[in-house]
């Protein structure tokens, strides 16, 4: 089966979003493709990245005439709920589209390709040998409809967006998970939505809800890495709410110390004896360099103009 995945860049993640595209090119190949949608970038920023990283399963699009060309709408929206062209009600963040809005759009396009995924642009990969292995359980299963690298059951908590408990319902998680795309087609809405349920507030995000539909109403399977493959990837967490990672140098030294803090490097020392320990010397180190700050400005909304 061949594969074509998707990562949208929008401005505030521009900076992460090379580290992420650069580790998949060991991925790629005829069958297992990566189009990368440029969301309210500009063409030097776009260009930024362009020079940087060139394969010939690679392509580049863009909506930035789109976004343009709709500017003062647009502006006037941001920090606003708006309805997207499927009727689904968002909040504008930025001079940018939603991701959700893109996933319904542009992923069951992909006519060609019997699966579809979507990466986020602060997804890195280390040792890519899980995607083929994810590949081929879609193969040995007609009605596996979804695969991610994550899954979350059903939790309750603290919601720093909106500032209020609730629960979030199960979700395979949309920063790596791969679609049949024949399932996409009947159901493609990825939608974020609500339901006060007993006093409290029920939320699905982007991929819960539309996961729910494929499985509870035309029969679909999920399925998620072992967590002892986790080590293979990082995903850094909503950059697209990034605020003060701009400076590249800055960056370079964040990311240094939140790889070794999450992983201690296994896939440079590999043999997890080594890797432990250096984890938790960098996770130390972590908060001593005021590391965590950049984490928690994260779990808030930014609305950029």
């Amino acid at each position: 089966m061949n594969l074509m995945l998707l990562t949208i860049v929008c401005p505030p993640d521009l900076f992460i979003s090379e580290y992420a595209i650069k580790s998949m090119l060991p991925a790629l190949s005829e069958s297992v493709n990566l189009t990368v949608f440029f969301n309210g970038v500009s063409p030097d920023d776009q260009n930024l990245v362009k020079s940087k990283i060139k394969s010939n399963y690679i392509k580049y699009v863009s909506n930035y005439d789109r976004i343009t060309s709709q500017h003062d709408l647009i502006s006037g929206q941001v920090g606003q709920y708006y309805q997207t062209e499927t009727g689904a009600m968002e909040k504008r963040e930025g001079l940018y589209e939603n991701g959700g809005a893109i996933w319904s759009r542009e992923l069951i396009t992909f006519k060609e390709w019997d699966l579809v995924g979507i990466v986020d642009s602060d997804f890195e990969v280390f040792e890519p040998d899980f995607i083929p292995k994810i590949v081929n359980a879609f193969s040995a299963n007609p009605k596996l409809g979804f695969f991610s690298s994550d899954f979350g059951e059903d939790t309750q908590g603290y919601d720093s967006f909106s500032n209020q408990q609730a629960v979030f319902k199960k979700r395979y998680h949309t920063w790596f998970c791969i679609y049949r795309r024949e399932a996409l087609e009947k159901h493609p809405h990825f939608e974020y939505t609500e339901e006060v349920r007993d006093g409290i507030m029920h939320k699905w995000d982007h991929s819960a809800k539309l996961q729910e539909v494929l499985a509870n109403t035309y029969g679909y399977v999920g399925a998620s890495l072992d967590k002892k493959e986790r080590w293979k990837f990082i995903h850094y967490g909503a950059f697209a709410k990034n605020r003060s990672l701009n400076d590249e140098a800055k960056l370079k030294r964040y990311r240094i110390m939140r790889i070794g803090k999450y992983n201690g490097f296994r896939h440079i020392v590999r043999f997890r004896i080594f890797s432990k320990p250096l984890s938790i010397i960098f996770d130390k180190a972590y908060s001593l360099f005021g590391m965590t700050k950049f984490d928690k400005e994260r779990k808030k909304y930014i609305y950029q103009n």
